[in-house]
């Protein structure tokens, strides 16, 4: 499960584990915190296809690398892939 927020204090945070920032990713079954990177800024709308989530959104970083606005990222470990649009 993957949730986004536009505010960090009110991001999504339940379950176990440290709050997250602007985006988090939950264990389905156990609702057990992943240990992925914060993104820096509002993340908006998230699009799964496969093994690959779909971020979009305010941030200028995501999964641990410079991203503007747009990014995929891996399910499994929140890292940035190599596709990089960047968007101006």
């Amino acid at each position: 499960m993957h949730m986004g927020a536009a505010d960090p204090r009110n991001g999504p945070q339940f379950g176990a584990g440290p709050p997250r920032k602007y985006m988090a990713a939950y264990d389905a079954a156990t609702g057990a915190a992943k240990s992925w990177p914060n993104a820096a800024l509002d993340v908006d709308a998230l699009a799964v296809s496969g093994s690959t989530v779909y971020a979009g959104g305010s941030f200028t970083r995501i999964g641990g690398e410079a991203r503007n606005a747009i990014a995929a990222l891996d399910s499994a470990t929140g890292a940035a892939t190599n596709w990089n649009p960047n968007p101006t």
